[in-house]
């Protein structure tokens, strides 16, 4: 699932509108991974759910 992304520097930029995490515990050493899928793909707004896990999970 990959969109092409097309827009005008000048004219548009990226903004946070919110901004929510909750960190369980931390990783000292070992790999962590991520996984981001989009929830909402608007015009104007996309909503993610990003996952990061360590290698335990």
């Amino acid at each position: 699932m990959c969109k092409r992304a097309s827009w005008h520097r000048e004219k548009h930029h990226c903004v946070g509108q919110e901004i929510n995490a909750n960190h369980v515990h931390a990783v000292s050493d070992g790999w962590v991974y991520g996984v981001a899928r989009p929830l909402h793909s608007g015009r104007t707004c996309h909503v993610w759910d990003v996952r990061i896990s360590d290698e335990t999970a």
